[in-house]
């Protein structure tokens, strides 16, 4: 839940509002495991209406993990055969 944003938040964030945000382990905004955390704008979306928390938490990294099957398996499909 959204408890400030910094200035020149644009308007997709509202202060209360429930998100979800990429958190790495390390760096300047790193802190996943943290009970709040500072990250950029950027990294924060709206968390999905109907979704517990536990859910809504767990969004972004399996978009991130398809993503990186489909961009890692892009190169050596073909239509009609599996990749070796």
């Amino acid at each position: 839940m959204i408890d400030q944003l910094g200035p020149g938040t644009d308007d997709r964030l509202a202060l209360g509002q429930r998100v979800v945000a990429m958190v790495l382990f390390t760096g300047p905004h790193g802190g996943a495991y943290a009970e709040q955390v500072v990250v950029p704008a950027a990294s924060v979306v709206p968390a999905p209406e109907g979704t517990d928390s536990p859910a809504a938490a767990t969004l972004l990294m399996n978009a991130m993990t398809a993503r990186l099957a489909l961009d890692t398996l892009a190169g050596r499909c073909r239509v009609g055969r599996l990749p070796q």
